[in-house]
């Protein structure tokens, strides 16, 4: 199995930062916390997740991740609000801002998101499945489907009970392309 998808918090990281950068993904995710007031990380978290450990949650353990990493994510809220705020004035200040400013500024929220899975991480290994589990070694790309799937539904419908046309739409394009990377994986 792939490092990214192995039961680490360096491997959770890493499947983020590379997930979040194939095409159209940053767009998806950017979409689903803007316009339905999503959460990216738990999004990846359950993505991974079903990839490295190929279990099913359920609504209530869905609630204890997102309880968990509460502290941290409203440092992030309050820090992008800040930095988008920030940028807004320098904007419209006639000067063109130092686009190695906006760089450091998303550099700083980068972090923070890290702190946030970080927590995540260590709610899941402690709370939610052995890292060790011999049934996470092989996840056929059906099982991967149907549990991804699953494990993104009960977390989206926790906040939009008939997701719209739109919303169903993002989730699809995020499950395929988890599914394509794992198909490439398995095959190199």
């Amino acid at each position: 199995m792939n490092d990214t998808l192995t039961f680490s918090r360096k491997s959770f990281w890493q499947f983020s930062c590379d997930f979040y950068s194939k095409p159209q993904i940053e767009q998806a995710c950017l979409a689903l916390q803007d316009e339905f007031d999503l959460n990216v990380n738990i999004i990846l978290f359950l993505l991974w997740y079903s990839a490295a450990q190929g279990r099913l949650l359920n609504t209530a353990q869905i609630e204890s991740l997102l309880l968990a990493i509460d502290k941290p994510q409203q440092w992030v809220m309050e820090y992008r609000l800040f930095r988008k705020h920030l940028w807004s004035k320098m904007l419209a200040n006639k000067d063109q801002p130092n686009p190695e400013i906006k760089q450091a500024l998303l550099s700083a929220e980068l972090k923070l998101e890290e702190q946030v899975q970080s927590v995540l991480f260590d709610y899941a290994k402690q709370h939610l499945a052995a890292a060790n589990d011999p049934c996470a070694d092989e996840v056929h790309l059906i099982e991967l489907e149907f549990i991804a799937h699953e494990n993104l539904d009960a977390y989206v419908t926790m906040f939009h009970s008939e997701p719209s046309p739109q919303l169903w739409q993002l989730q699809q394009d995020l499950l395929n392309r988890l599914l394509q990377i794992t198909n490439q994986t398995k095959a190199a």
